[in-house]
């Protein structure tokens, strides 16, 4: 078994980092651990329904009316990706006469942060505001075929403490298993 992170991305991220769109995610929170790791792309239940097409692409589902249906991505993990770069968002006021704010990396400018995230300086303000954030890379995107439950996840630490052959599970095992989202994110071993 292998720690990665669970990772909760909105429908709208979903759509554009499954269609290739999107090459970093921006955040306030950066995970705590050692890289590279695997990081799991949990689908938000709020929001657009998602549905895949039949060469891949990822578009807003027309059946809406009765809440999410089985080939919904909604409420599923729907890709995974190899992150091996978390970067600092360092935040600098333009100016001292404006409140505009300017966003860099120790790599990467504005404009390229906007370009690889598909969010503009208005959407980083708003989101970060004057706070430091961080820009997680996405490298070896990989999109299931067929989304994972939930359930197929376990909390991590269960194997470390508790079983010493992985092959048979105890029968209590399934109170490891994920049956919420998370908040934000969280460390799952798959």
């Amino acid at each position: 078994m292998n720690k990665a992170i669970l990772l909760l991305c909105s429908p709208e991220e979903c759509k554009k980092i499954l269609n290739g769109d999107l090459s970093i995610l921006v955040r306030k929170l950066k995970p705590k651990c050692d890289l590279p790791i695997n990081v799991y792309i949990y689908c938000a239940k709020n929001g657009e329904y998602l549905t895949k097409g039949n060469k891949g692409n990822v578009y807003p589902s027309c059946c809406i009316s009765n809440g999410i249906r089985e080939w919904h991505l909604n409420g599923k993990v729907v890709a995974k990706f190899w992150c091996d770069k978390v970067e600092n968002i360092y935040v600098r006021k333009h100016s001292y006469c404006c409140e505009e704010f300017y966003y860099c990396t120790n790599t990467l400018e504005e404009d390229e942060i906007c370009k690889k995230s598909r969010l503009d300086n208005q959407q980083l303000q708003e989101y970060l505001g004057d706070n430091l954030g961080y820009a997680i890379h996405i490298t070896k995107l990989e999109t299931f075929e067929k989304p994972k439950e939930l359930s197929e996840f376990r909390k991590v630490g269960f194997f470390d403490k508790r079983a010493k052959n992985r092959d048979l599970l105890p029968v209590w095992a399934d109170n490891y298993k994920l049956t919420k989202a998370p908040t934000r994110w969280c460390y799952v071993e798959v």
